[in-house]
């Protein structure tokens, strides 16, 4: 299990065979395992690469993907609750309905069962 940077590990029990790290011990603890755990030495050098691409050691390089997947985040927020005030499913495009269910009423999509949005 990897957390990165602002993050905090909230578990009420203890974690039990797995490794816990932060993202920036997570490359030296996949040097340290051993060929013999599950992994040939081929696929730990091939995830140790593409680890290695995926972190940015830059700080301010670090803050830009990061204010950039915020940004993301939020305008996929607004796209959604376009779609929902416009009754169109953001998952699958079908319709919104009203629908009538034991907490009242409620949006549901009209693919139902196959698709089981709800707003």
């Amino acid at each position: 299990m990897v957390f990165c940077h602002n993050a905090t590990l909230k578990v009420k029990q203890p974690i039990r065979d797995a490794d816990v790290v932060h993202i920036g011990n997570l490359l030296p603890l996949v040097a340290s395992k051993q060929a013999d755990e599950r992994l040939t030495k081929f696929r730990m050098e091939k995830i140790r690469l593409l680890l290695s691409k995926l972190y940015i050691q830059d700080r301010h390089a670090r803050k830009i993907q990061s204010q950039n997947h915020i940004r993301n985040i939020k305008s996929s927020m607004e796209e959604r609750k376009l779609h929902i005030a416009n009754n169109i499913c953001p998952r699958c495009g079908g319709h919104l309905i009203t629908r009538i269910g034991k907490g009242g009423s409620f949006k549901g999509c009209s693919n139902y069962p196959k698709c089981r949005f709800i707003a």
